[in-house]
Formats: structure tokens, C-alpha cells, sequence
């Protein structure tokens, strides 16, 4: 069993490479997410059939059906866009959720562990930095076929390093945990996304308090203050290395200080009345639709409530903020000092975030999910 694991992470790391690998989009890509798709569709249905399950996975469960109607309604009738396949919707979905699934149920197996899943760090690290590289690519390629010599962009790879954070307290070696730290903090600072940069501050802030909370006398906390200061100096070097030689991260500094929210502000205000006033009574329970903000602006919501509320109606919105309900709910439960504990705190503060200021149920990192699917699994083992 542990080498299927190993060969369903691996099809993920090579369906993540697209663009490098191979062409974006290819048939190779399409394939390996059918398989990818197919394989954790089975295990979701393990996963409901088989065992008895925390309100995390059934609230869970019951988002995946919800969407999964909306998505083959999409499919069936079509989307009404011709820019965007149909597919695309329930595709992003099953990609985003399913893998919490596939993790679980080889967690609850005992076939993932810390240790194993620290011990595909290193590759899940390389694969975030091919994704930096290829965002850039494809960012430089666009600003050329227009006539631009703009070699400076914002890099939503930021949120790839982001989601490695839930991995980092299960590193043993408190050296290597904040060098991993450091590591994906200087890729997020460089990628100038303002929403990772801020989430990963607010994260690392936590995970400083948390290790000085945990640490153990005072020769413990003397080389946790350590390294801390490390950590501090890499990212304040890395700040002002852009800061004097990036004319792109000032703007983008500039911007942020004069709290230009690259119109989202505008965005919120526009979906918002839509959903309050220009909805039928159907459309405001049940939603326009799969994709119907794409329809209506060509612009998704930057914003999970608002998205769901657009597409799916306020029905699913109830059933979303449930299923957040749950997930501090378990959080809560968990002990404060554990390990366990530090890891869902900074899934929640990552995807929690990301569902207000950009979008966090569609696109779940398998970095993220498999540290989500092994403490859901260990609430189960734990309380058993």
C-alpha cells in the first residue's frame, strides 16, 4: 500500500510540473488528472463506506456531493463560456478536496506519519520552486508577446510555498525546520503576492510564539531565540535586497501602504450587491450556476463566501461556514503543546485567510492536504 501512496504523490508531483515537464494543458496533463481524479474519487468512497467519520470529513463529504451536482450540471448543459471548458469547475474541485480523502485513509491505515511525510519535503520543495520558475516563465512570455521588457512580476507560487507551512512543525530537528521556514518565506517575499506575503507573516509569527511556548528550559529557548533571529535577518535581507534593487516591489510596496487593494475592494462591493439585490429568490438560495461568476464578470470572486454565494447559493454558504465550524471546533480539542495542534493552527490561518482575501476551496494544495487528511485521521486514532 505504501508504494501505491508513492506512486499517487509522485503522479501529483508530475501533473504539478506541467509547463516544465511538459506543455501545459497536454495531453500528458489532461491524462495524468483523469488518473489522479480517478483514484481519489475511489478512495473518497472508501473513505465514506468504510469508516466512521469526524464532522471535519462528513461537512467535507457533503460540500464534495453539493459540488460535484453543480459541477455536472456544468458538464451536461455547458457553461455558456467559451474560454473556459465546462469540466474546468468540478475539475478544480475534486483536485482541491479529494486528496484530503486519499491521505486520511492512509493515514488512518498507519501508512503516513510524520517522518514520511517530512521525508517528501525535500521533493515537494522542488517541485514548488519548478512552479515559481514557471509562473515567471509564463508571465515573461505574455509581458514579450505585447512588446514589454517588464521582467518583474507578482507570483502566485507565493501560496504554493504558503501551503508547505502545515509540514514544517512535523521536522524534528528544530535547525531544519526554520531553515525550511526561511527557505519558503525568501520564495514567498520574492513572489510580491501581498496575501501570501501577509498570511506567511501572520503564520511564522505563530509558529514563533508556538516553539517558544513548547521549548524546554532555558538552554532550549536561548537556541530557539536563535533561531529566530536567523530566520528574521535571511527574510529582512531578502526585503531590503528588493527593496534596493526591485523598482516593482517598491510599487507594490507603495501600493500596500496606500492600501490599494488592487480593486478588490471594488470587486467585493459589486459581488456583494449583485447577491443581496439583483438576485431572484431561486438564484439567491441555489446560485446561478457553476462558473456563473466567470459568466457575469469574467472575474472570480477572489473571495470563497462570495464565490459560493454567486455560484451555489446561500444554502451552500450555510454549509460551508459548518464545515469551518467543524475544523476549529477539532482544532480546538486537539492539545495546545502538541505537535498536532501546531499544524492545524497554521492550516487554519493559511486557508482560512485565503477564503477571505483570495480563494482557498478550490485550490488546496496536496502539500496542505495530506498534513489536513493525517490530523483528521489522528483525531480518529487519538480518540479511539
Amino acid at each position: 500500500m505504501k508504494h501505491f501512496l508513492n506512486t499517487y504523490i509522485l503522479l501529483w508531483c508530475a501533473y504539478s510540473l506541467q509547463g516544465v515537464l511538459y506543455p501545459s494543458g497536454s495531453l500528458t496533463s489532461r491524462a495524468l488528472a483523469f488518473i489522479i481524479i480517478a483514484i481519489s474519487l475511489f478512495f473518497f468512497i472508501e473513505v465514506l463506506l468504510r469508516y466512521k467519520n469526524n464532522p471535519v470529513l462528513k461537512s467535507l463529504s457533503v460540500l464534495v456531493v453539493v459540488f460535484s451536482i453543480y459541477g455536472v450540471i456544468s458538464i451536461a448543459f455547458g457553461n455558456g463560456l467559451s474560454s473556459v471548458p465546462s469540466s474546468s469547475y468540478l475539475k478544480s474541485i475534486y483536485l482541491s478536496l479529494l486528496p484530503v480523502f486519499v491521505f486520511y485513509s492512509f493515514s488512518v491505515k498507519k501508512i503516513i506519519t510524520p517522518r514520511y511525510l517530512v521525508s517528501w519535503l525535500p521533493i515537494f520543495i522542488l517541485v514548488a520552486i519548478a512552479t515559481h520558475y514557471r509562473y515567471h516563465q509564463e508571465e515573461l512570455l505574455e509581458a514579450m508577446s505585447i512588446g514589454s521588457s517588464r521582467e518583474e512580476f507578482t507570483n502566485n507560487a507565493g501560496y504554493v510555498f504558503l501551503s508547505l507551512f502545515p509540514i514544517i512543525p512535523m521536522i524534528k530537528k528544530a535547525s531544519i525546520r526554520y531553515a525550511v521556514l526561511g527557505f519558503c518565506l525568501a520564495f514567498i517575499i520574492v513572489g510580491m503576492k501581498r496575501g501570501a506575503i501577509v498570511i506567511a507573516v501572520l503564520s511564522t509569527v505563530y509558529f514563533f510564539i508556538q516553539s517558544l511556548i513548547n521549548s524546554k528550559g532555558v538552554k532550549e529557548r536561548i537556541g530557539v531565540y536563535l533561531l529566530i533571529f536567523v530566520v528574521i535577518v535571511v527574510a529582512v535581507y531578502v526585503f531590503n535586497y528588493y527593496l534596493v534593487n526591485s523598482s516593482f516591489f517598491n510599487a507594490r510596496l507603495q501600493q500596500t501602504l496606500e492600501g490599494n487593494s488592487s480593486g478588490r475592494d471594488e470587486i467585493y462591493s459589486t459581488y456583494l450587491h449583485h447577491f443581496l439585490y439583483n438576485t431572484t429568490g431561486f438564484t439567491f438560495f441555489f446560485g446561478g450556476g457553476a462558473d456563473e461568476t466567470l459568466r457575469l464578470w469574467g472575474l472570480r470572486a477572489h473571495d470563497d463566501w462570495l464565490e459560493i454565494a454567486i455560484n451555489n447559493g446561500l444554502w451552500v454558504v450555510i454549509m460551508y461556514f459548518i464545515y469551518w465550524f467543524y475544523i476549529f471546533r477539532f482544532h480546538n480539542k486537539l492539545d495546545k503543546k502538541s505537535i498536532d495542534y501546531a499544524v492545524m493552527s497554521l492550516f487554519i490561518i493559511i486557508f482560512f485567510s485565503r477564503t477571505i482575501i483570495s480563494m482557498s476551496y478550490n485550490d488546496i494544495t496536496i502539500y496542505a492536504s495530506s498534513a489536513f487528511g493525517y490530523e483528521l485521521a489522528r483525531g480518529v486514532t487519538c480518540s479511539s
